[in-house]
């Protein structure tokens, strides 16, 4: 059995290879660069539809300030746009635009072809048994976040 400093470890050869330069230029070839961030909340207002900035600031888990200057940028890119709220004029949502529905798209073009190549040598079953961990290492973490118990939320 894995210990957790053993797991904390590859979890952090895991983010460093996601996040190397040569993964960024793969997944951005031909696309505005977007932070890691921005790129997650594009992704978040694509499958959930529009949110008030206030949601998308608890979603991400940081101050509404940072969602601001985020969104911003998406906004000058012509990724997002504000929009009114239907149902309280008064609010407005963040939505993604066509433009950003196409940037989402290529990046997840670029990323899903890097996974496959990159998995190329693995058999189903072990496609299967990494897919199974990972989905069950998310619910994990979210479960620990939403419950308020542990040092996530501190």
């Amino acid at each position: 059995m894995r210990s957790a400093i053993e797991i904390e470890a590859l979890l952090a050869n895991v983010a460093r290879l996601a996040t190397h330069a040569r993964v960024r230029r793969i997944v951005e070839e031909g696309a505005p660069e977007l932070s890691w961030n921005q790129a997650w909340l594009l992704r978040h207002l694509a499958e959930a539809g529009p949110r008030r900035m206030s949601d998308l600031a608890h979603w991400q888990g940081v101050d509404r300030s940072t969602v601001t200057v985020l969104i911003g940028g998406l906004e000058r890119a012509g990724l997002v746009a504000r929009v009114v709220d239907p149902q309280d004029r008064r609010v407005r949502l963040v939505s993604i635009t066509g433009a950003g529905r196409e940037v989402l798209a290529a990046r997840r073009v670029a990323s899903t072809g890097l996974i496959d190549e990159v998995l190329a040598p693995w058999t189903r079953a072990e496609r299967d048994a990494l897919t199974q961990s990972l989905d069950r290492l998310v619910g994990s973490l979210q479960d620990h976040m939403h419950e308020g118990s542990g040092s996530l939320l501190r």
